[in-house]
């Protein structure tokens, strides 16, 4: 289903009309578990930390989907050509990071960075995935790079203390 461009219609009603919301991740809202009987939960005014980077991310998705229509130019734009037209927000990408690149087959990705390392990617799909990296003895490393590279350097460790005490056990001159 296509999106209305209708002006009688805002921005934020547009971009939902004809979606199933299912495939408009950022129109969702949060949920929260509650014993049986219990409260609905206390957090009313929760929001996100991390929103401001995954609404940049939608809006480069809708920006850009406009773009590759007749009606947008029928081509793909960078995250400074959208600013300029007004179809991003400059508010929403400030202290962030984004750029747009094109694949061989076609289709673009986006990715969006904010300070801290995390990051936003958006897909010509609207599949959208959200990674902040971690800090490991200096180096910035993806979550699982964490756990393998702990995993490696423990069993990196264990091998080399075994191979040191089992070579000063040994008499002098005798090798394996």
């Amino acid at each position: 289903m296509g999106l209305v461009a209708s002006d009688d219609l805002d921005t934020k009603q547009r971009r939902y009309t004809g979606q199933v919301n299912m495939h408009a991740p950022d129109g969702w809202g949060y949920v929260v578990f509650s014993e049986a009987g219990g409260p609905a939960g206390t957090q009313k005014d929760w929001v996100d930390p991390n929103w401001n980077v995954k609404a940049a991310a939608h809006q480069l998705f809708y920006a850009e989907k406009y773009a590759s229509t007749p009606e947008g130019g029928g081509k793909m734009l960078s995250p400074a050509q959208l600013q300029q037209k007004n179809w991003v927000s400059a508010d929403s990408f400030k202290g962030l990071t984004a750029d747009v690149t094109k694949a061989a087959d076609g289709t673009w990705v986006a990715n969006i960075e904010d300070t801290n390392g995390c990051v936003s990617t958006i897909h010509q799909d609207n599949l959208h995935s959200y990674q902040c990296q971690t800090m490991f003895l200096g180096m910035v490393m993806p979550p699982r790079s964490v756990f393998f590279g702990l995993g490696s350097l423990a069993v990196l460790g264990v091998v080399g203390t075994y191979l040191v005490v089992r070579n000063k056990s040994k008499p002098s001159g005798v090798s394996d």
